[in-house]
C-alpha cells in the first residue's frame, strides 16, 4: 500500500475538525469569548482532534507538513472570504435595498407597515412570523459561517504550532533552501 497523499491527509484532518464543534456555544451563552483567559494555546491543544493531528504530523516529513500548512492557509483564507461574502449578501445587501427603497419612495416602509396593521391582526402576525423566521435563518447562517472560520483558523494554528515544535519554518528562513539549489 502506498503512502497517503497530502490530499488524503487533508481529508482526514478536515474530518477530525467538524464545523459544528467550532461554534463555541459557551462564548455565545454569556457574550464573552472563552478565549479571553490566558490559557488559549492550552485550550487549542486540549482536544482529541489536536492529538490526532499531532500524531499524523509526527508521521510525516517536513515537506508534507509544509504542504499541509499550505492547505490550511488556503482553507483559512477561503473560509474568511466565504464569511465576508455571507455577511455582505445576507446583511449589507438587504439593508442597502431597504435604504434605497426608503430614499426613492419616502415613507414607503411606514405605509407598508400601516397597511399590514390595517389589513387585520392575522395578516400582521403572519408577516411578523415571516420576518422573525427570516432573521432566525440569517442568524443560523452567520453562526455556521463563523464556526467554519473558527475551524479553519484552529487547523491552521495547530499545524503551525506543531511545525514550530519540530523547527519547521514557514517564513524567510525557507529562502536559504531556494538559494542553495
Amino acid at each position: 500500500m502506498s503512502e497517503p497523499t497530502a490530499l488524503d491527509d487533508w481529508t482526514d484532518i478536515r474530518g477530525w475538525f467538524p464545523a459544528r464543534k467550532a461554534i463555541r456555544s459557551k462564548s455565545w451563552s454569556h457574550a464573552i469569548s472563552n478565549r479571553m483567559h490566558g490559557n488559549r494555546i492550552g485550550d487549542l491543544l486540549d482536544s482529541h482532534a489536536a492529538t490526532q493531528l499531532a500524531l499524523l504530523l509526527d508521521q510525516r516529513d517536513d515537506a508534507r507538513v509544509k504542504a499541509l500548512r499550505t492547505f490550511a492557509a488556503i482553507n483559512h483564507e477561503q473560509a474568511a472570504a466565504a464569511f465576508r461574502l455571507t455577511l455582505i449578501v445576507n446583511v449589507s445587501v438587504p439593508v442597502l435595498i431597504l435604504t434605497l427603497l426608503n430614499q426613492a419612495f419616502p415613507g414607503l416602509l411606514g405605509r407598508l407597515y400601516t397597511a399590514s396593521r390595517q389589513a387585520g391582526e392575522l395578516s400582521f402576525w403572519i408577516q411578523l412570523n415571516v420576518l422573525l423566521t427570516a432573521l432566525a435563518l440569517l442568524l443560523l447562517i452567520l453562526i455556521y459561517s463563523i464556526s467554519c472560520l473558527n475551524q479553519a483558523r484552529d487547523i491552521r494554528l495547530l499545524i503551525e504550532l506543531f511545525a514550530a515544535e519540530r523547527g519547521i519554518n514557514f517564513g524567510l528562513e525557507d529562502m536559504s533552501d531556494l538559494q542553495s539549489g
